[in-house]
């Protein structure tokens, strides 16, 4: 339900100006490695006692976000444990693996760019588009990682609850097929894999990418229900440029339908992510979209379960219109509340170490 607009604007003015009083009191000013380093030097005993005591005091803060997140946390399930490997048909012929960091790698990654979902939020936990389902990384995260996550002000856990979001909102069940196979590891016409490049990265920009015949054939016959292929299918040039012109339609559907889920989870989190060219204009109407909302998600999931992208955006530009400040409105207050959270996260962090370091001397 909506809130009343006087209601909103002396909300968004206490946060606003709670906000900006929280940053003065922790300066994002000072150094964050040099921060990470002081917390670096503390023995492992005394930096699980500073993550318990900043989750502690952050449980016991009055701000209305920061409840919100935490309690969301709360219910938010790690995932199973997956060792991160892509999936791959074992039919696939490789001819050679290509790790993160070598120089054919770095050719691939600037070849096919992609925006990361908050990049700056370390992660234990994250959602598998391919499989439907959120999972965990073998690895839990480190005290240096846990940290530097607060001082990015996420309270913690805030990975879970992100890879949750996402979960919640992917519920086309006629998406799970075309989610499922842009999910695999993406193997190049010679054989050639790039380890963590998947399909969707591959055809992320809607060009043709020179995917193995293998990986053609089962997409024909697992999206598309068509068994007719057969390899070598550059014996048929006109008929495989016709199965890639339709792997790169369902490409842009399925990116179109990925990123308005990520970029609405994201906006859960932070004011203003890093989000997908063709969301990253629409910022202030995902904000209209969870106030509107009061942070519902089975309403949000239902809204854009029944509309396209066109369709969402024509009913948010309607529903704005009788709304003083319109969209833009929704974006400040919304931006001060989460500003507000990840300065009192950030300043609890800072002063529990600064605590236990005077201990030490």
């Amino acid at each position: 339900m909506l809130l009343s607009e006087v209601d909103c604007h002396q909300r968004a003015t206490l946060f606003a100006t709670l906000g900006t009083l929280l940053l003065s009191l922790a300066p994002q000013a000072q150094d964050d490695v040099s921060i990470e380093g002081a917390f670096a030097t503390l023995p492992r005993p005394k930096q699980a006692l500073v993550l318990k005591e900043v989750g502690k005091r952050l449980a016991d803060v009055e701000d209305e976000t920061l409840k919100r997140c935490l309690a969301a946390i709360r219910k938010a399930k790690a995932g199973k444990k997956t060792d991160g490997e892509l999936p791959r048909d074992s039919k696939s012929p490789v001819t050679r693996s290509h790790k993160p960091g070598s120089a054919e790698h770095q050719k691939q990654e600037e070849r096919f760019p992609i925006p990361a979902v908050l990049p700056e939020l370390q992660r234990a936990s994250h959602y598998d588009w391919h499989s439907g389902k959120v999972v965990a990384s073998a690895q839990a995260l480190s005290y240096e990682q846990q940290f530097a996550n607060l001082l990015e002000g996420f309270p913690p856990g805030a990975d879970q609850l992100l890879a949750q979001t996402i979960a919640s909102l992917d519920s086309d069940k006629k998406m799970r097929k075309i989610a499922k196979w842009f999910g695999y590891r993406y193997v190049r016409l010679d054989g050639e894999v790039y380890l963590g490049i998947d399909q969707y990265r591959a055809w992320y920009s809607g060009r043709a990418a020179d995917v193995a015949d293998n990986e053609a054939v089962r997409f024909a016959k697992e999206v598309l229900g068509d068994k007719s292929y057969r390899q070598p299918l550059s014996a048929d040039m006109p008929r495989r440029d016709a199965l890639y012109e339709k792997i790169s339609e369902a490409a842009r559907s399925y990116r179109q339908y990925r990123t308005l889920r990520e970029a609405l989870a994201a906006t859960m989190l932070v004011a203003e992510p890093t989000l997908d060219p063709m969301y990253s204009a629409l910022l202030p109407r995902l904000h209209f979209l969870h106030q509107r909302y009061d942070e519902d998600l089975k309403g949000l999931r239902k809204l854009i379960e029944e509309t396209d992208r066109d369709e969402l955006l024509h009913l948010v530009d309607q529903q704005v219109k009788s709304i003083d400040g319109g969209v833009e409105r929704a974006l400040s207050e919304r931006s001060a509340q989460l500003n507000t959270m990840h300065a009192l996260v950030r300043s609890t962090a800072i002063s529990v170490l600064e605590e236990k370091l005077a201990e030490d001397r």
